[in-house]
């Protein structure tokens, strides 16, 4: 990370923390230590997913980075799963659609920086009750935002832990970003290819 981005995304932190505590203040209350505690990941994944279309994917990242930044991973990923799983009911057709979109780019936010290993075991474990197909969809959304080099690290991690029916339906969809007029797209493909030596 840049040192300038750390500066800016610890301001945002400091800002959070600060309206948090000035809430905790007002009102007598242990907002904060009720938010920032692990047990409570699933209730907080319920009350976050209800503000995914009203702000920006932005401040929803950096707002789940401030909440679980000491959390463990499976805490974070029985939060993540409630996002991805369960919408809101409410939502029109409009609004689910865009709700499905930028869930997957939410998570690519939060986990951009980890470790492959980590981003390997938080994809499948978020992922876990889908079928194939499904899961492909979600992990292709994600896995596209990576740069070459990160996505082949990925992958490698990926190659022992997915069934060659999931591997077959991913390496399609990043197989068909070939015929797309872009050069990095090619190589992300080319990256794809070599890590998945399956076929």
């Amino acid at each position: 990370m840049q040192k300038k981005d750390k500066i800016k995304k610890d301001h945002l932190f400091d800002t959070i923390e600060h309206s948090v505590t000035k809430m905790d203040n007002e009102y007598g209350a242990n907002f904060m230590e009720w938010i920032k505690n692990e047990q409570n990941c699933k209730l907080i994944g319920s009350h976050l997913k209800k503000y995914i279309n009203l702000y920006r994917e932005s401040k929803t990242i950096t707002t789940i980075k401030w909440i679980s930044a000491d959390w463990t991973l499976r805490s974070i990923i029985l939060l993540t799963r409630v996002l991805l799983l369960d919408p809101p009911k409410s939502l029109n057709e409009s609004d689910h659609t865009k709700y499905k979109k930028s869930v997957p780019r939410i998570m690519f936010g939060c986990i951009y920086t980890w470790n492959p290993i980590f981003i390997g075991e938080y994809l499948l474990s978020v992922t876990s009750s889908l079928n194939n197909s499904e899961k492909s969809e979600i992990l292709y959304q994600i896995l596209n935002e990576f740069n070459s080099d990160k996505l082949k690290a990925i992958l490698t991690v990926l190659d022992k832990k997915c069934n060659k029916e999931l591997k077959i339906l991913l390496l399609n969809k990043f197989k068909n970003r070939i015929y797309m007029n872009n050069t990095d797209k090619w190589e992300r493909t080319d990256s794809f290819l070599d890590a998945m030596k399956f076929l």
